[in-house]
């Protein structure tokens, strides 16, 4: 009853609370709840298989496998072997098709101009004088390659007699060589060669004739 009258003189405040009742010292604050002990979590092992495959089994499964990549494997050979043959056939005339629309076979011209008159015109004149170089390099090769092949004998034999004359040291050869290294520096050495080989074929035309006179005037027997 002391507590319900806050305004009596030298009563107690109503925020003070008397020690000796127990509820009012429980504080409002629901208790808290007390944790379960966790359950603990049982792993469950992987399942194992308990028997392993029989040796024939894997035999049998590995040697299907092997049919089965064989047959596959000669079947993919046997059908790029009949497919590759027919690529030309089948694409020939479709490169045909594109290659005359892209490049006409005959280009006609109603109304030519004169730039391009005197771009055939020159075309053409250069085309005759390239055929006319071609035609005179091949005229020259041809013509080396015989002069070559003609002096290479003549080369040999000049080599034997050099070698031969120095072996046997015969002065009137060592002499007519000398002479003739010294005459080949000499712009007159082309007319002096020409002029012994006129000599030459002059004594070997008169040796044919004088044969061919020994021949007909030969009595013939009856």
């Amino acid at each position: 009853m002391d507590t319900l009258g806050p305004d009596r003189a030298g009563a107690a405040p109503a925020n003070k609370l008397y020690s000796s009742n127990p509820y009012w010292q429980r504080s409002n604050k629901p208790a808290a709840a007390k944790p379960e002990p966790a359950q603990s979590v049982k792993e469950t092992p992987p399942v194992l298989p308990t028997d392993a495959l029989p040796p024939y089994l894997i035999a049998a499964l590995v040697e299907t496998i092997e049919k089965i990549g064989q047959s596959h494997r000669d079947d993919l050979i046997r059908q790029l072997t009949e497919w590759l043959p027919q690529i030309p056939v089948a694409l020939g005339p479709t490169l045909e098709q594109h290659l005359d629309k892209l490049v006409p076979k005959v280009v006609k011209v109603e109304q030519p101009g004169s730039a391009l008159l005197k771009l055939v015109r020159y075309l053409t004149g250069g085309m005759v004088v390239a055929g006319l170089l071609i035609g005179g390099l091949v005229f020259a090769w041809l013509q080396t390659r015989q002069q070559r092949d003609t002096y290479a004998a003549g080369y040999w034999q000049h080599r034997y007699v050099t070698a031969q004359t120095a072996v046997a040291r015969t002065v009137p050869l060592q002499r007519l060589l000398i002479r003739t290294d010294s005459l080949y520096q000499s712009p007159s050495f082309q007319g002096e060669l020409q002029r012994l080989e006129s000599i030459l074929d002059t004594r070997q035309q008169q040796y044919q004739l004088h044969l061919r006179e020994q021949a007909l005037t030969r009595p013939t027997r009856p």
